[in-house]
């Protein structure tokens, strides 16, 4: 599998094309005005298949 770098947001990939992989990603966790609550540096993560599925590795 490709790895892929790029940010994941809920549901949503920013930076990533969407196609099965391993990705390095940084999770972001905002409040309703954007304001940063918490960050994640390194999980990674697994797409496994074109509907999204998203299993975390990092535990």
């Amino acid at each position: 599998m490709r790895e892929k770098e790029g940010r994941y947001c809920g549901n949503w990939y920013f930076g990533l094309s969407v196609v099965p992989g391993v990705y390095h990603v940084d999770v972001v966790v905002t409040d309703r005005e954007g304001r940063v609550m918490a960050l994640e540096d390194a999980a990674t993560f697994v797409i496994l298949n074109f509907e999204h599925t998203l299993y975390s590795l990092a535990g």
